[in-house]
């Protein structure tokens, strides 16, 4: 059992490294993140369908809880793909452990995120990360991560 849950971790941090790159790049084609809202770095979005179809560059300009939006991928540019097993019946893209990945934008573009789980600020453009093992988010030591 640790062995698979090793394998599991590693998966987990597989996809996180793509996503990183998917969203990286998809700055870089754009020019900015795709998510709009400006205001701060520390809301959190869920990799739901809608930022999978952004993605896989199938994507409109989508609302987007809580209170951003996609800037959509006009130019229809595949970022990435996702297996059958990763996306659930929403879906969303999971971890092995069927929780959604979640994710913090850097759209003040100073290259300074709030650490979504301690009183510190993380240089990065953008944050990832998956809940573990455990699927307790809150009870962050086991949760795999970006940064």
């Amino acid at each position: 059992s640790k062995a698979r849950r090793m394998a599991n971790v590693t998966k987990a941090q597989v996809a996180i490294n793509n996503l990183a790159t998917a969203f990286a790049t998809y700055s870089t084609e754009y020019g900015k993140w795709p998510v709009s809202d400006s205001s701060t770095t520390n809301i959190t979005y869920f990799v739901t369908s809608d930022l999978v179809a952004l993605l896989q560059g199938t994507n409109t300009i989508v609302a987007v809880p809580p209170t951003g939006q996609l800037q959509g991928n006009s130019r229809g540019i595949v970022f990435m793909n996702f297996k059958t097993t990763e996306i659930d019946e929403s879906g969303a893209f999971v971890d092995p452990w069927r929780q959604v990945y979640r994710c913090r934008f850097d759209t003040t573009y100073a290259n300074q995120i709030q650490d979504p789980f301690a009183a510190k600020t993380i240089t990065a453009g953008v944050l990832i990360w998956s809940a573990g093992p455990d699927t307790n988010e809150a009870a962050s030591a086991d949760n795999v991560i970006s940064w």
